[in-house]
């Protein structure tokens, strides 16, 4: 015979007792009001999402629409450094001319 007593398996009653009593605590648990708690939650989410969504499609379609812009305005920048000047020539020789006219009439009159 062996000098080790032997040892019968005998279920620790302390963890069976704990093991029971989070079972009953768990389904004594009334998820409802927590289901309700997070699908409220989840609406909010949903809500502030689509906002937030609409907010950048808004932005990335003004961000379009203002390049659009900026490339026009550009372009005819462009078209008017090409263009001759000849107007803007022909008014300043005449308020030059005027003005040189206005001086001598003044000078020359009695």
């Amino acid at each position: 015979m062996s000098s080790v007593p032997s040892a019968t398996f005998v279920p620790d009653s302390d963890n069976q007792l704990r093991l029971r009593l989070t079972r009953t605590q768990t389904q004594a648990i009334d998820f409802q009001p927590l289901t309700q708690e997070i699908t409220s939650l989840l609406d909010v989410l949903t809500t502030e999402l689509t906002t937030q969504s609409d907010t950048v499609q808004s932005i990335a379609e003004d961000t379009e629409q203002s390049r659009i812009h900026i490339t026009k305005g550009n372009r005819q920048l462009q078209l008017q450094n090409e263009r001759p000047h000849t107007l803007r020539d022909f008014l300043l020789f005449i308020i030059i001319l005027f003005s040189i006219l206005l001086i001598f009439l003044d000078w020359y009159t009695p």
